[in-house]
């Protein structure tokens, strides 16, 4: 039985190795895993686990350059024999706007104010505007360090407040 497979049965239907709440067990396993201060891999991960197997089935192999590729977990990509390659001088920016549907009894600005709380790098807040029972957002995002995932699930979190979340554009800016 692979590692995976062992871990897989543990958890069963758990949210985590020991239960309902996150322990010292789970960050061990996790840090072994993937690392500790692996921001883009985990990343990655999350991503790559947002979609289906048979969605990840269907997706074509890359074609490496000639020479082949030498790549780090850090994401440094060179053809074998050469310089790395420097880093784009501008990221890929996405203006993003939100209908967050609220739950029955949950105002817009107690929601607003939660979202307000989460810090993370490559999003600009932006504006918030609240009606009866929803919350429009509209943001910023840095394409390279937040995902549509991660969005989602910055608002599907607040599972006492946020009934659903749509994204009502995805704009390239």
């Amino acid at each position: 039985m692979s590692v995976a497979s062992k871990i897989e049965a543990k958890l069963g239907d758990k949210k985590f190795l020991g239960g309902d709440k996150p322990s010292a067990e789970d960050v061990k396993l996790f840090n072994e895993m993937l690392g500790e201060n692996n921001t883009h891999l985990h990343r990655w991960v999350k991503h790559m686990a947002s979609f289906t197997e048979p969605e990840r089935s269907s997706w074509k192999a890359v074609k490496p350059a000639e020479g082949g590729f030498k790549c780090s977990v850090a994401g440094d990509a060179k053809a074998a024999g050469e310089k790395p390659v420097a880093a784009a001088k501008k990221a890929a920016r996405t203006a993003v706007e939100a209908k967050i549907t609220l739950k029955a009894g949950k105002g817009a600005k107690e929601v607003e104010e939660l979202i307000k709380m989460i810090k993370v790098d490559g999003l600009d807040m932006g504006t918030f505007k609240g009606a009866e029972k929803e919350l429009k957002w509209s943001c910023t995002i840095d394409d390279m360090k937040v995902s549509k995932q991660d969005l989602l699930d910055m608002t599907v979190g607040f599972v006492d407040y946020v009934e659903k979340t749509d994204f009502t554009s995805w704009t390239n800016i």
